[in-house]
This record gives C-alpha cells, structure tokens and sequence, in this order.
C-alpha cells in the first residue's frame, strides 16, 4: 500500500475476545484508524446455550449480547489508539415482532463514545429498511 500511496483508514478485522490486541496490532499496523466488524455471530456462539431464535435474523438477545460484546471491544479499541466500527448485514433488520429491531437496540445499547457504526446501505435497502431514516433518527453515531 506504502508503494501505491495508498492510505488504509479503516479495515474489517477478526477478532479474538481472547486476545483483541492482536487485531488492533493488525489495523496498526494497516495504519488504519478504525478497526471494524461485522457480525459478532461467531464470537458471541456458545454451544451450550440454546438459540433463542424464533424469527429469522439477529433476534433481540443476540442484539443486547452483541451490544456489550461491542461496548467491550470499543472500550479495548480506545485504549488502542483505535476507534471501533460495527458494520451491518441484512440479518439486524428482521422484525422480531412489534416492529422491534435488534439494530435499533443495537444503537440504543452501545455507547456512541465507544462503538460507531458504518451503515451498508445495501444490506439494509435489501432488509427493507432505509439508511436515511436512521442518519436522522441517530445523528453522530454512523462514519
């Protein structure tokens, strides 16, 4: 990147919970100011907890663990030098029912000192939401 005078400001890491300076290393090392995920799906597993999945998509539960997992991983950035992004698929749109979004708890339950997020358009059109909505309904909490 150095050769093409290419600057790399954010990139989409993998995490280890268990050791997330290595990632951070990682965007350090990229020169990147934002290290970035997307789903946490694969850190927040856990083989012996049933899924409490009734409805397709990432379900309230999954949303709120989601929503510490990424305070942490923000608070840990931070202390990088780093700023911690969170990217969005399809899956954080679908209805769980009264019109509740585990994207919508997502921004309510992450501290916007701490987690931002980087809304893909196309992934939320796809899921029949629109971006616009949510620039409005939460300002200064996307890049």
């Amino acid at each position: 990147m150095d050769d093409a005078g290419l600057a790399c400001p954010s990139a989409h890491l993998s995490f280890d919970i268990g050791n997330l300076d290595s990632a951070f290393d990682d965007a350090h090392a990229l020169g990147a100011h934002y290290a970035a995920s997307g789903s946490l799906d694969s850190l927040l597993a856990d083989p012996k907890r049933p899924s409490a999945a009734s409805k397709p998509g990432m379900n309230l539960e999954q949303a709120k663990r989601a929503a510490e997992l990424a305070n942490r991983i923000g608070g840990d950035a931070k202390r990088a030098g780093l700023k911690y992004v969170y990217h969005n698929h399809g899956a954080e749109f679908a209805d769980q029912g009264g019109g509740r979004i585990a994207y919508d708890l997502l921004l309510q339950e992450t501290d916007p000192e701490l987690v931002k997020f980087e809304i893909d358009c196309g992934w939320m059109i796809f899921a029949g939401r629109n971006p616009i909505d949510y620039f409005e309904r939460y300002p200064g909490g996307f890049l």
